[in-house]
């Protein structure tokens, strides 16, 4: 919007200004921080160097981390903060009614309106080559096409 355009009156420009400043107010009272907790990797050094944090021990294979219920007693705040941890993972369409912000504005409705027409849907598919060398490389585990089983025509 240009502000200095002659086009708009004052009273114009100071509506549309109070718009924009309760909208940014309900976000800011929306966002305002009250409940604070500890970091739970605190610990853990960066030992990738790409700023990831991971710690260097790692469990046993086949054992799944954190899929055992847990006991989180009846305290609210302790309920909001676990709440809180597991909706992290949670896409922003399954947290919020509508966008937070500015940018999740764009795309945020992504679901189609009308269902896709036959017709139209062109999917990839997998090519005469490429079949044959899955169903090849299934059948014969492993072996290369070209060996033989004595090994004579192509040596490494």
């Amino acid at each position: 919007m240009n502000w200095n355009s002659k086009d708009q009156s004052e009273i114009s420009q100071n509506s549309i200004w109070k718009e924009h400043v309760e909208k940014e107010t309900a976000l800011i009272k929306q966002a305002v921080k009250t409940t604070y907790t500890c970091n739970p990797c605190s610990s853990i050094p960066m030992n990738n160097g790409l700023g990831s944090r991971q710690p260097t021990v790692t469990e046993k294979v086949g054992y799944s981390v954190g899929l055992e219920p847990v006991e989180m007693g009846d305290d609210p705040d302790v309920k909001k903060v676990v709440q809180g941890l597991l909706d992290a993972q949670r896409m922003p369409q399954e947290k919020y009614d509508e966008p937070v912000t500015s940018s999740q504005e764009v795309g945020w409705f992504h679901n189609p309106l009308v269902a896709p027409n036959p017709r139209f849907v062109h999917k990839l598919r997998q090519g005469e080559a490429t079949k044959f060398a899955e169903t090849y490389t299934k059948k014969m585990a492993g072996e290369h096409m070209f060996h033989g089983k004595s090994g004579k025509y192509l040596t490494f």
